[in-house]
This record gives C-alpha cells, structure tokens and sequence, in this order.
C-alpha cells in the first residue's frame, strides 16, 4: 500500500517453446529461446513455439493438425520436396549436379556414364551423411540398396589449393504470401586436405580432401588466400569476395545466381507447399517457418552449383565462433519474426505499436479507388485490403525493419526487378502479387522498403 493506493502485479506466464531433437544439436536453439523469454514445455500442442531438429516429422505434423492462429512451428508441411536431397536432387534443375537414385535410375546412369565417360561420382545414402568417390560400374551390385549417386563437380574452384563450399541461410517466414529471406552472412567451409591429393590419386586419396563434412571442416581463417581477410574480421562472403576480386572476377555475379537457385526450387514447390498447408485450417498466414541452410560449390569457372538444401541445419556442433554465428542466424531470425516479448507481457508484440496509417501506400492514388477495387492499382489500398492481407501487412512491416542480417529475396526487392521471371512465375496467386506491390509502392516514400 502506497499513500492510500493498492498496486497490483499480475504474473504473466511464459511463452513456451516445445523443443525435439538430440539435446546438442539442440543448444544454440535453447540458448536464444531462452533469451527471448521462452520456457521449455513437453507439451507440443499447446506450445507458442516448437522447434525440431530430425525428429518424427509426420507424427509431429499430426499432433499439430489443430495448432492455433498464434503458434509457430520451424517446419513447413511439404517442404521434403525441397529439402530431401533424394527429391531435390533429381528434378533435373540445370544447377543440380547431375544425380541418380538407384536402382531405380540404374539403367539412366549407366547410359550417362557411357557418354561421360570421364566423369567422376558420389555415393551418398538418402538417409545417411557417409560420401564417398564410386566406380559407376559397381552400382549393380547394390540392387537391393538405395543409394543417391552424383556427379562430381571437376574441377572445383580453389582457394588456396583447397576446395570448400559455401553456405547460405535461407529464412522462408510465409508461403502465402510467399516471403524469402536470406542471410547475408554466407558461410565458407573447407576441406581439412588440399584438393591436391585428390588430383594426384583420386581412388586411394583420403576423402577430406575433395568433401566438406557438416562436423570435419577447416574454417576461414586457416585458409591460405582468405586468412589475411579473415585475420582481420572480414565476414566469410566478404573475404571470399576480395578474393575473387584478386584474381579478377565479379563476385556480385556469382551471390545473385544463388539467390535465384534458391527463388527457383522454392518457387517450383509453391503449389504442393500451399497444399499441405491446407491440412492445418486454424493456423495463421506464418504459423508455419523454416531456417534452412542452402549448400553450394563452384566450378572452375566460379559457376554455382546446388548440392542440397538442409531442413535442419545444426546450429550447435561447430567451433566457438561458428556456434556465435549460429546465434546470430537465430537472434535475427526470432527477431525479424516478432518473437520476443515487450515489458514481459507474453502477448505483448511490435506489431501492436504499427498503425494503420504507416502501412498504407500512395493515398492520393488510393481517393480515386472507391468502387474500384478490382483495378490492379487499387488492390493495396486500405479499402481495397482484405482482413487476411492487414494482418499479413502488419507482420511484413515488422519483418522488414528488424532485418538485421537477413535480406529479403520474395517479394522481389528493388535491385532484382529485373527478375520477371520470378515475378510473373505460374505458381504464385494474387496474394503474392498484392504484396509485392505493397512493396513496390512502400518503396517509393521510403527505401528501407526497397
């Protein structure tokens, strides 16, 4: 009691977050949850957030068929079609190094060994992480096993006489409207061996001299060519880019064709994404989110090449300073996402401090669109917006000022315009459309929006 007065203080409880999966790959996610006010819960269901790391998907998908407006969930329903290497990789993108299952695409391998015959190849089961150098001629014998057997990109660019590959995290926050993010912190990881000796005796050489293991890479800052960057806190795409530019080439080109990579599969799995979606009827626009790590390596010519996008990325295995990059992946991404609890009122968000009025684009256009809303000009306008799209514009507008490190790739920003392709592709609906002239218009007044 205070001068006459009676104060009282509400206990909110917390946010809870259901997290699944073996408990080191597990520590970064726990470490960032836990800073952004999130307790731990073994109930799935009624968990704000839930977070899993190789876990029983299909079971997870159906405890959660009934999950509510305001809870998330790190996986996307139908994202196997892109982050399942045995789909992926035999789509027959141009980027994705030429792959077979066998058996079942043992007679099409044989045929394609037979007009390459120089070529070399990877095995890796579909299920596993062992990979290994393979003599096409010996698939026969393992009939009764699936296996994935790819190309191998020969020869590989180098640094420093080392092959690596280079990793982007890929931050999907929607697909309807869809809505990409990537980080720009790519990461460099290199081979322990010099690609040297895999050159000199490709059979009997030791296989960390030509693959890159998730758990057994050199870092950066061991590299001869990019450790003089690195020595001195250049970020890895930036040190790597320095490079390039040492030797004479345009590393800008080389980031924008992995952006579109990773625009193109995401696009092309649009339609089955949206349908799987439509199993969970009471989950929001972006209930549904997926962290995804996208591995690339170049050729010679620096020409990208898709390996294979991971659904679950281990953010908590690495070196020290990789563990503190991981983190930052999670803090920018939990961030962007509005994930974080204001005064610790759990319900408490950013996007309750957004009016109306700073969402709102091109009013003087919008006086002409009463009665119009079916001009393509009108369909951002506050009149024109549905429920749905409000609420979604509300979502963007945080997304969009707590970036961070991410940078949007869907809708389309102002410097890839040019994408046409991407823009006016078959899979998208008017949703994706609406918002990207929001974007568009939003642009004009303020380019944090471009």
């Amino acid at each position: 009691m205070l001068n006459g007065s009676f104060c009282f203080f509400a206990l909110e409880k917390s946010r809870t977050v259901h997290l699944c999966g073996p408990e080191i790959w597990l520590r970064t996610v726990r470490s960032v949850t836990e800073k952004f006010g999130f307790v731990p819960t073994n109930d799935m269901e009624q968990a704000d957030l839930v977070w899993g790391l190789n876990c029983p998907w299909d079971d997870m998908f159906l405890k959660m068929k009934t999950m509510g407006f305001h809870q998330r969930f790190n996986k996307i329903p139908g994202l196997n079609a892109i982050v399942k290497k045995s789909q992926l990789s035999t789509k027959g993108f141009p980027f994705v190094p030429k792959t077979f299952l066998v058996p079942r695409d043992a007679h099409h391998l044989k045929a394609f060994v037979k007009n390459h015959p120089k070529k070399l190849f990877l095995t890796k089961h579909p299920h596993q992480h062992v990979v290994s150098l393979i003599n096409p001629s010996d698939v026969p014998s393992w009939q009764n096993e699936e296996l994935l057997i790819q190309e191998l990109i020969h020869p590989p660019y180098l640094v420093g006489g080392y092959k690596f590959d280079l990793t982007m995290y890929v931050l999907i926050t929607s697909i309807n409207p869809l809505r990409v993010y990537t980080n720009k912190k790519l990461m460099l990881r290199f081979c322990p061996n010099p690609y040297h000796e895999f050159q000199a005796d490709p059979i009997s050489s030791s296989v960390d001299s030509y693959v890159i293991r998730d758990h057994d890479f050199a870092h950066a800052i061991w590299i001869p060519g990019v450790k003089n960057y690195t020595t001195l806190r250049y970020p890895h795409h930036a040190a790597l880019a320095a490079y390039i530019r040492d030797q004479g080439q345009d590393p800008d080109v080389l980031f924008l064709k992995m952006k579109q990579m990773v625009l193109d599969v995401i696009l092309e799995s649009l339609p089955r994404l949206r349908r799987a979606a439509e199993d969970f009827p009471k989950a929001g626009n972006s209930s549904f989110f997926q962290l995804t790590r996208w591995d690339f390596v170049l050729d010679d010519n620096l020409q990208p090449y898709l390996l294979e996008a991971n659904g679950s990325p281990d953010l908590g295995r690495h070196i020290e300073l990789n563990v503190k990059r991981s983190s930052r992946y999670l803090f920018d991404a939990f961030h962007m996402m509005d994930l974080g609890s204001l005064g610790g009122n759990i319900n408490a968000r950013e996007r309750d401090f957004i009016t109306t009025v700073e969402l709102m684009a091109r009013p003087e256009q919008c006086l002409k669109c009463h009665n119009a809303c079916q001009q393509k000009e009108c369909r951002i306008c506050f009149q024109c917006i549905s429920p749905s799209m409000l609420d979604t514009l509300y979502t963007v507008y945080v997304e969009n000022q707590n970036r961070g490190t991410y940078q949007r790739l869907f809708p389309l920003p102002r410097a890839l315009a040019q994408w046409t392709n991407f823009s006016r592709h078959s899979s998208l609906v008017e949703t994706d459309g609406q918002l990207q002239d929001w974007f568009n218009a939003m642009c004009e007044r303020d380019n944090d929006f471009c």
